[in-house]
């Protein structure tokens, strides 16, 4: 899988294919391409179990009233 940026040139958009890849894809200039098209995802996801561990964890401190904002005089 390759990210690439999207670009616009004139009333339309495009994506560079590296050289790189083009060569070891064996794809040639006005090749037909089929493309899977999404929004890259710039972080990794947070495990499920991470995620209900830090939600329980937050609830609790909620709860016990031990969550502040430290930055206020």
């Amino acid at each position: 899988m390759i990210r690439q940026k999207l670009y616009k040139m004139g009333n339309s958009y495009f994506v560079p294919i590296p050289r790189q890849e083009v060569a070891r894809l064996g794809l040639v200039e006005g090749q037909l391409l089929e493309l899977d098209i999404k929004p890259a995802q710039l972080s990794a996801p947070i495990p499920p179990e991470i995620l209900e561990a830090f939600e329980e964890t937050w609830a609790r401190y909620e709860d016990e009233g031990e969550l502040r904002d430290d930055r206020t005089p």
